[in-house]
């Protein structure tokens, strides 16, 4: 799991479940202790997931497959509930 906030400074959750599938959560505006349901957000499936909010406000999503092959994926616009499609990063990452 990771965990980020938005430009208007909203927690995000993103998570891995055991399919590989990616999971996100946001935090109800203005609240602390209201979260909207997890919605899935993705179409590959990840082993390993990380989140960062760019300068310009939009989060950012870097997952590794299973296979090692590093992808990212980017909101469109800040604040957004949506996101670009996975986009590869022509890197492999194996141990």
């Amino acid at each position: 799991m990771t965990v980020t906030r938005s430009a208007n400074g909203e927690l995000h959750l993103f998570g891995v479940d055991v399919q590989g599938k990616v999971w996100r959560r946001e935090q109800v505006a203005g609240t602390v202790n209201n979260w909207y349901v997890w919605n899935e957000i993705t179409d590959r499936a990840m082993k390993q997931l990380a989140a960062e909010t760019n300068a310009d406000g939009r989060i950012e999503l870097v997952g590794v497959m299973d296979s090692g092959e590093v992808w990212h994926r980017t909101q469109v616009a800040p604040n957004s509930g949506s996101f670009t499609p996975w986009s590869s990063l022509f890197a492999n990452l194996r141990p």
